[in-house]
């Protein structure tokens, strides 16, 4: 059972089931509610009593009253004698607000740290138009370090949704924040969401390490690459491991210049069989820190 949009506050015409008994014996009814997530949005009332004799039916009349914007559900729940109860009609409806209506699926939006100057993979965000009318798009834009595609267009049909993709490539270093703002024909025009993410100069290659050995008396080593792709000196104040089994050199020092690269060195050297873990961590000035690479051995075979 399907209600059309209906504005907030006021009670739609019912919708009706009927309920048929199809059996040679008398179905006992002994229940009939309206249950699920947006339950307290829909009533109903109904001819069906205790009792429905062979042959005979009865009706239930749902109403449709929605107290918040958006797809409201629920499910009319009918307890009897018969084979397979409870029985379940699911029920749904919209609640709208008269005119176009702006409804964002999110209004913030973080991102992970990110390195300057690239693009981070693109973060979505739903409009919805809940209204008795179109809505007219005048503009979606996005603040510096973020950017928009969309497949909104210049308008959005009653009921209708489009999607604003949103990525993030940061210019600087360090916490960049901004919004996405919509400007349209719906109340509260522009409609906005924050952004916020973190640039960093610190490029790590690669970005974990996996570690393999099949003796006690063995180790194997793997490197990383740290390059500063700022535009400034970057000041490392130490490189650290956390995590049995794991040491590290390097050839960083205590800053690397612009465009320059250094190489630590990690070695895993088990005392036992079994499985490590371990990070290895950089405390700099970049952006982010401490940035990590996750560490993984295992002593055995595979």
């Amino acid at each position: 059972m399907k209600f059309a949009g209906q504005v907030l506050g006021t009670t739609s015409a019912p919708k009706s089931v009927t309920i048929t008994n199809v059996g040679a014996a008398t179905l006992t009814i002994s229940g009939i509610a309206i249950d699920g997530t947006n339950a307290a949005d829909f009533a109903e009332s109904n001819t069906c009593g205790s009792s429905l004799a062979p042959k005979a039916h009865c009706t239930i009349s749902v109403t449709f009253t929605p107290s918040q914007l958006g797809p409201r559900t629920a499910s009319i729940t009918i307890t009897d004698s018969g084979p397979g109860s409870p029985h379940s009609v699911p029920i749904s409806g919209f609640g709208v607000e008269s005119g176009p209506n702006a409804t964002l699926s999110a209004t913030s939006l973080t991102f992970a740290t990110q390195l300057v100057g690239t693009s981070s993979p693109a973060q979505s965000v739903t409009l919805s138009n809940y209204g008795t009318a179109a809505l007219n798009i005048a503009g979606i834009v996005a603040s510096r370090d973020f950017q928009t595609t969309t497949t909104c267009g210049s308008s959005l049909a009653v009921l209708a949704t489009c999607t604003i993709s949103v990525t993030f490539k940061p210019t600087q270093k360090g916490s960049r924040t901004g919004a996405l703002s919509i400007t349209d024909s719906a109340p509260g025009s522009p409609q906005t969401v924050s952004l916020s993410g973190t640039g960093t100069v610190v490029e790590l290659v690669p970005t974990s390490l996996l570690f393999h050995t099949n003796c006690h008396t063995c180790s194997t080593s793997r490197s990383v690459t740290l390059t500063n792709v700022g535009s400034a000196m970057l000041s490392i104040t130490s490189i650290t491991i956390t995590g049995y089994g794991f040491s590290q050199t390097n050839t960083c020092g205590s800053s690397v210049g612009t465009g320059k690269s250094c190489t630590i060195t990690v070695t895993f050297k088990p005392s036992h069989l079994g499985l490590y873990s371990g990070t290895l961590s950089f405390s700099d000035d970049g952006g982010a820190s401490p940035q990590q690479v996750p560490l993984l051995g295992f002593n055995g075979t595979l």
